[in-house]
């Protein structure tokens, strides 16, 4: 079965309900992909399941719109034209970026040494893959990352309960 066959078996609502726009703010999503019909394709399931989606044709299309705007996740291609999925990757990881991301690809460059490591937090999906699975790896990553910034900012340097000061001369 193709990736294009697998995705459009997937079913997606055909109404967006007004409550998911108010949370999708915190959902969005960069989807790189060179071929029209998988971008295409995997925007409707997106969309539909409440993710803004923002699209780019390729790798270096996809880097200036991570540029310029605030991501909750990325799902890119590896074999494009320009930049591929994981120099892509690379690029975002030199940058001290942790924004997770999912690479899929008919052919998967396990030959990269640094692919898994690069990959943290994220995963890689061989083609075909289906609508369904997809979401669940969005849902879990972007789950994942939540309770990890969440984690984060309820650390705290103060000590808990009562404080005491006592100065000495």
């Amino acid at each position: 079965m193709k990736t294009a066959d697998a995705i459009a078996t997937y079913p997606s609502p055909l109404t967006l309900p007004d409550e998911r726009e108010s949370t999708a703010s915190s959902n969005n999503v960069l989807l790189i992909d060179d071929e029209p019909i998988i971008r295409t394709l995997l925007e409707k399931i997106l969309t539909g399941n409440g993710y803004n989606t923002t699209t780019a044709n390729d790798g270096e299309e996809g880097w200036s719109a991570l540029c310029s705007k605030s991501f909750d996740l990325v799902i890119t291609d590896h074999d494009m034209p320009r930049l591929t999925g994981v120099d892509l990757i690379r690029r975002l990881r030199s940058a001290s970026n942790s924004l997770p991301v999912i690479l899929i690809s008919g052919q998967m460059p396990w030959e990269e040494t640094d692919l898994l490591t690069l990959l943290q937090p994220g995963v890689a999906i061989e083609k075909p893959f289906s609508g369904a699975e997809i979401l669940d790896h969005v849902r879990n990553l972007l789950t994942q990352a939540r309770a990890a910034a969440s984690a984060c900012s309820q650390r705290s340097f103060m000590p808990k309960g009562p404080m005491m000061m006592v100065a000495t001369w």
